[in-house]
């Protein structure tokens, strides 16, 4: 990822990983499909996303990590918490 944005003149600042546990994802995730019918938020879908996540995705913090670029925040909060902590992250850029 960094060669190709490289390649595009641009790079990676910060990454923001909110630290939620499988089943409060999962409950959110279940909410907002019975209050939105978002199809991709039904129950096997939710699963294989979250796999995924940890099959694919988690593996890349430790690098960002590495380059001191990684902000891990407690995504178990109240929205306005949560905002005010990623916004104060995003300003620092």
């Amino acid at each position: 990822m960094d060669e190709f944005l490289a390649k595009k003149g641009t790079s990676i600042a910060a990454v923001i990983a909110l630290d939620v546990d499988q089943d409060e994802l999962k409950k959110r995730v279940a909410q907002r499909q019975k209050e939105s019918g978002r199809v991709d938020d039904q129950a096997d879908k939710i699963q294989k996303r979250i796999e995924e996540y940890f099959t694919k995705i988690v593996h890349v913090l430790p690098y960002y990590d590495e380059q001191k670029k990684l902000t891990k925040i407690n995504g178990i909060g109240s929205i306005e918490g949560i905002f005010d902590e990623i916004s104060a992250v995003v300003d620092q850029y």
